[in-house]
């Protein structure tokens, strides 16, 4: 990829905003730690709001950056001093928050979009797309390499590695590729501390997520000859174990575990009228165009989708459509 022009923004601009999507991940984290770092290295101001706040288990890569969320007051006044606004693991301007995107547009002079989701109209001035990339932060360390690879720090390093072994599954997702393996490579050669991560990633988790667990198996059901697993969990599960989705993470990828299934989707009850449906599949489903078809996106492996319906009035919806993409392939 051609990094010039982006060279060029960082170089001619002096104040930045960064920010990702909702529902925050490890390569969202990731990524906008280590891009708001590199540009602080680089002499630049640099703030990094979301739409909401970092999950905890994400906490230890922020390392002292300045982080907002959407709704603190004055946020307007901050990124009125900023000149670029960098969007970074999303492409769809409804997946950045509705607060944080009119609050990017309204005072951001440029906005410019680096992601690896698939996207017929990506967002911004200016968008930096590769699909064939494990992460978005590999994206990024091929641009700090290409501009100045000295100023790739631990800190910068360890956040880049996160979003590496989060969105590759620890090197078991489809989308591993070599460049992956390479880069990698690389990061652990900046002495980073690569125990220290996989345990603050893997091995932090509260009471409270097991409980939450224990009550999502229990609506574990297949479908379609074991070839689709489901599992939901309601607000009424999160009150009985003092859980947030939050300690959701990672659950839609248990069923996918099971011999046979293809599919693995996960339904969150987020209020009466809302539901969040994630999909896993394993071989030959493309689930971002399952998701694609109730708005929303992701990858060929791995993908969204926000429904405007009771929880229960979702699963039927999203189950026979799911059918359908079964019978197809």
């Amino acid at each position: 990829m051609d990094w010039s022009y982006l060279k060029h923004i960082i170089q001619n601009n002096d104040a930045f905003v960064v920010t990702s999507h909702i529902g925050l991940d490890g390569d969202a984290v990731g990524s906008a730690v280590a891009l708001d770092s590199y540009l602080k290295r680089c002499g630049k101001k640099s703030v990094i709001i979301t739409q909401d706040p970092i999950p905890e288990v994400l906490r230890f890569i922020v390392n002292g950056n300045e982080t907002y969320t959407a709704d603190q007051k004055n946020l307007a006044e901050i990124i009125k001093k900023c000149d670029v606004a960098f969007v970074v693991d999303v492409s769809k301007y409804d997946h950045v928050g509705e607060t944080a995107w009119q609050l990017i547009q309204a005072f951001s002079k440029h906005v410019v979009c680096i992601d690896h989701h698939r996207c017929d109209e990506p967002l911004g001035d200016y968008a930096y797309i590769d699909t064939t990339a494990s992460s978005v932060g590999i994206l990024l360390y091929d641009l700090f390499t290409a501009y100045d690879p000295s100023l790739i720090d631990i800190p910068i390093a360890s956040a880049l590695y996160t979003t590496i072994l989060t969105d590759t599954g620890n090197f078991k997702f489809s989308n591993t590729n070599p460049h992956a393996y390479k880069v990698a490579g690389e990061l652990l050669q900046k002495n980073i501390n690569h125990s220290a991560i996989c345990q603050a990633i893997h091995e932090n988790y509260s009471w409270s997520r097991f409980g939450l667990l224990h009550e999502t198996l229990g609506t574990l059901t297949k479908e379609a000859d074991g070839k689709i697993a489901w599992m939901k969990i309601t607000q009424a599960a999160l009150e009985k174990t003092h859980a947030t989705f939050e300690d959701s993470d990672g659950f839609v990828d248990i069923p996918r575990t099971i011999s046979h299934v293809e599919v693995s989707i996960l339904f969150r009850e987020i209020d009466n009228q809302t539901t969040r449906a994630t999909f896993r599949s394993k071989n030959y489903v493309e689930v971002n165009k399952l998701a694609g078809g109730f708005g929303g996106g992701g990858h060929a492996r791995a993908a969204g989708a926000t429904l405007n319906c009771p929880i229960d009035e979702a699963v039927i919806k999203v189950i026979n459509q799911t059918k359908g993409f079964l019978h197809y392939a």
